[in-house]
């Protein structure tokens, strides 16, 4: 879980945070866009850069 999704419980002490060896996790992540976007190319164009930055 993200440390900024849970922060607030942290400092409400509801959650206790505790890192993580590895600070570099690699994250999976998604693109949502509605079906009728009608510009498919910026989509790739966007894939093609966050692919080329891993």
């Amino acid at each position: 879980m993200a440390h900024s999704a849970c922060r607030e419980d942290e400092q409400a002490g509801r959650l206790a945070v505790v890192p993580l060896e590895k600070p570099g996790m690699v994250r999976r992540i998604n693109m949502v866009h509605h079906q009728d976007f009608s510009h498919p190319e910026i989509l790739e164009e966007l894939r093609r850069l966050y692919i080329g930055r891993r």
